[in-house]
């Protein structure tokens, strides 16, 4: 079975966890272009937390949109950003 983490930000699913410990993975959300240990630098994971929701909410007020043009982060043709973000919040209850 394969494991994937989601992006606290979009809760796009990600081959890499973003925050290991206290590490960054310096690894780039291709979905709304959170750079893991850059746009969410803080000494705290609460810090962190609450940044996290400063991102959603700019991705949001932004109209939701993919962040990747690269062939390796090209959108996949079902994406739907409201279902992942909704997946996301319910499992931030």
């Amino acid at each position: 079975m394969s494991h994937f983490y989601l992006c606290p930000v979009c809760g796009l699913h990600l081959e890499d966890e973003p925050w290991h410990d206290d590490g960054p993975s310096d690894t780039i959300c291709p979905c709304c272009g959170t750079q893991f240990g850059y746009h969410d630098l803080r000494p705290t994971a609460a810090e962190r937390k609450s940044r996290h929701e400063e991102l959603r909410a700019n991705w949001i007020s932004n109209g939701m949109l993919w962040h990747g043009a690269d062939d390796d982060c090209l959108k996949p043709p079902d994406w739907n950003p409201s279902a992942q973000l909704s997946a996301l919040l319910r499992l931030k209850k």
